[in-house]
C-alpha cells in the first residue's frame, strides 16, 4: 500500500472508496482513502494514481502547486489554453477570452522581491483583473500584492503558494473573466 501526502490541495480528510482506471489497462482499488475529491481534483487524482501505477511520477510529487490547479482549472471552466509570449519568459501563461482577445489572467512565477516579499525565492503569482476599489482593499493583505507588471489600479496579484484558499483565488479568476468580457 502506498501512503499519499495530503498537502490540502486534493480535498477534505474522508474516507470512501475509489477505483481508478487508466487507459494503460492498470487500476486501483482502495477502501480507506483519506482524501475526498469531486469535479476537477476527482479527473485531477485520477490522473495522478494513473501516473504513479505506471511508474511515470513519483508519489513524492503529487499535486505540485496550486498553479497547476489553475491552470487545469481555466481549460476546464473557460475552455481557452495558455498562450506563452514571450521568449525570455516562457513560463509565463497568459489567458485571454477567445472573442475580443481581452486578458483576463497572466501566470507567472516571479522573484518574491518583486511583489513586496523579503525572500527572493521564486514564487507562482496569477494576475487578475478587479474593481479598482477590490484592488485598493486586499492589495495590502496577506497572498495579496499591487500587480506585477501591470496597471495597478485595475490589476492585483495573487500569490499561488498556498497562502490564499482555492475558493477565493478561483472567485477572483472569475470575477477578472467577466470584467474583460
Amino acid at each position: 500500500m502506498r501512503r499519499w501526502q495530503n498537502n490540502g490541495i486534493l480535498g477534505f480528510q474522508a474516507a470512501f472508496q475509489y477505483t481508478i482506471y487508466c487507459r494503460s489497462g492498470i487500476h486501483a482499488r482502495h477502501d480507506e482513502s483519506r482524501h475526498m475529491v469531486s469535479g476537477i481534483n476527482a479527473r485531477l487524482t485520477a490522473m495522478i494514481f494513473c501516473r504513479v501505477l505506471q511508474g511515470s511520477l513519483k508519489t513524492e510529487s503529487i499535486m505540485s502547486s496550486q498553479k497547476d490547479f489553475l491552470l487545469d482549472y481555466i481549460a476546464q471552466k473557460y475552455d481557452t489554453q495558455p498562450e506563452y509570449l514571450w521568449a525570455n519568459h516562457p513560463e509565463f501563461a497568459v489567458f485571454r477570452h477567445r472573442k475580443n482577445g481581452k486578458w483576463f489572467a497572466i501566470v507567472m512565477r516571479v522573484s518574491g522581491s518583486l511583489i513586496g516579499l523579503a525572500d527572493t525565492a521564486m514564487v507562482d503569482i496569477v494576475n487578475v483583473k478587479l474593481p479598482p476599489e477590490w484592488v485598493a482593499h486586499l492589495s495590502g493583505q496577506a497572498g495579496f500584492a499591487p500587480a506585477y507588471h501591470m496597471n495597478k489600479t485595475h490589476w492585483l496579484t495573487l500569490r499561488l503558494d498556498d497562502s490564499l484558499q482555492q475558493d477565493e483565488i478561483v472567485r477572483l479568476l472569475h470575477e477578472s473573466f467577466l470584467r474583460t468580457l
